[in-house]
């Protein structure tokens, strides 16, 4: 945290044109097509680094895939979402 900022100054959020919101749901287009890729090959795919934010995105989206795992693997800027099969 910066020391000048006040941290009871009001928190905000600004999403021009629906920009965040179109990114989201590029990312979770991206995670299903991931998890259709690993249902099909059946063979782990790993997923570009991205932020934390992102990564919850992924794993939230994918949760609901009974056949399908999610962990994320790396350190800092590196880490990323790998998707992976479950036998059964």
């Amino acid at each position: 945290m910066i020391e000048h900022e006040n941290p009871d100054a009001p928190k905000f959020f600004v999403d021009v044109n629906d920009y965040q919101k179109q990114k989201t749901e590029e990312l979770k287009d991206a995670a299903r097509l991931s998890a259709q890729r690993v249902r099909y090959f059946k063979k782990e795919v790993a997923m570009a680094p991205m932020s934390a934010y992102e990564r919850r995105i992924v794993h939230a989206t994918l949760a609901e895939y009974p056949d399908i795992a999610t962990k994320s693997e790396g350190e800092g800027g590196a880490r990323r979402v790998i998707i992976r099969p479950l036998s059964g």
